[in-house]
């Protein structure tokens, strides 16, 4: 799974690692990440809330 975004996200992936995802950079403007393979909608619900958290901010 990938989010594209108009900026560079190496420091939105650094901020996600600090809060619990690990995530990576793919071509300079896309978040790339692998959720288990069992996840519950708890912790779905919780990703989303911090990818929310961290895509709303500026990283320029």
């Amino acid at each position: 799974m990938g989010f594209a975004r108009a900026q560079p996200i190496l420091r939105a992936c650094e901020a996600l690692r600090g809060k619990g995802i690990l995530a990576k950079d793919t071509h300079e403007h896309t978040i790339r990440i692998a959720p288990p393979l069992v996840i519950t909608s708890d912790q779905v619900d919780w990703a989303l809330e911090q990818f929310a958290t961290i895509l709303t901010q500026d990283f320029s």
